[in-house]
């Protein structure tokens, strides 16, 4: 599984994990666009997981891409009757960054973090308020039924000491999910991103408390790998 040509190196947070930005590859929806933010007013990263599997790498990003701007022909009742009416497509892949349930590798070996949004862009990750004050992370595949890859673990280790380095990230539960989100003025969805991916990020946040950051060091002092149930 090789980068589409095109795929911008961003950074490195740890030996084997890299940053590749795709986002002038991604396609978008043709009439719609989303808006800018401030990029300095990032306080939380909200993880969630994409609800299919699909394929591997960025090809799987690139068909969830699709599918989530294409406009979609549904049906509701109004007035007793069933009728047609159109669900018009987000106007681009609604996340900031993407963990393939298989990812890619680079020409060094890395395993690749798919970026797929600027951080200027205020896309549709996780509603309301958290729209503008968050980054949306997909952990890819319904994770509700299995757990992440140990890849996919292996990139959230690597990614979330970068974030802090990167954004001002909040003192109250800077990594979060879609499920709490209504505490921080979003959208909650309780059954994102699963319950593996839930105690992951609660487990993070205990670590956090007990060990604390270096601020001259890119990974969590004296952090271990959490279990997942």
């Amino acid at each position: 599984m090789t980068l589409p040509e095109g795929a911008i190196f961003e950074d490195q947070p740890a030996g084997g994990v890299a940053i590749y930005d795709v986002t002038a590859l991604l396609p978008k929806h043709k009439k719609r666009r989303y808006e800018e933010r401030d990029a300095g007013g990032i306080v939380r990263v909200y993880n969630h997981h994409s609800g299919a599997l699909g394929k591997s790498g960025y090809a799987g990003l690139l068909g969830s891409t699709r599918y989530g701007i294409s406009d979609k022909e549904k049906m509701r009742t109004i007035r007793g009757k069933k009728r047609k009416y159109i669900q018009k497509g987000w106007p681009g892949q609604p996340y900031t960054f993407w963990y393939s349930f298989e990812p890619d590798r680079d020409e060094e070996g890395r395993i690749v973090i798919y970026r797929a949004n600027f951080d200027a862009t205020r896309s549709f990750h996780t509603g309301k308020d958290a729209n503008g004050h968050g980054v949306g992370v997909a952990w890819q595949g319904n994770l509700t039924k299995q757990k992440p890859s140990d890849a996919q673990i292996e990139m959230a280790e690597a990614h979330y000491p970068w974030f802090l380095a990167r954004y001002p990230l909040s003192d109250d539960r800077p990594f979060s999910y879609h499920a709490e989100a209504g505490d921080f003025g979003g959208k909650p969805k309780p059954t994102c991103p699963g319950p593996h991916v839930k105690q992951f990020v609660r487990d993070y946040r205990e670590r956090m408390k007990s060990v604390g950051f270096d601020e001259d060091e890119v990974d969590p002092v004296g952090a271990s790998k959490p279990g997942l149930v």
